[in-house]
């Protein structure tokens, strides 16, 4: 009875280290699909309200990315 105790105690804090791990790249998703108004809102949410993708059409139409690929 121990072993799937100590087992299911290994497997739950190695969710919560991958959880702590991807947290910061779910963050960055978050933000770049965020208007600017949610991202400098406060409280902010981690789910953008109205979730856009002009952030990265601004980014390809400000710096021309195609020149250095």
């Amino acid at each position: 009875m121990s072993f799937n105790v100590r087992t299911a105690l290994h497997y739950a804090l190695l969710i919560a280290i991958a959880l702590l791990c991807v947290f910061p790249f779910l963050w960055t998703l978050s933000t770049a699909i965020g208007t600017e108004g949610n991202v400098f809102s406060f409280p902010s949410s981690f789910i953008p309200h109205r979730p856009s993708f002009d952030n990265f059409i601004e980014v390809f139409r400000v710096i021309d990315l195609g020149r250095y690929y």
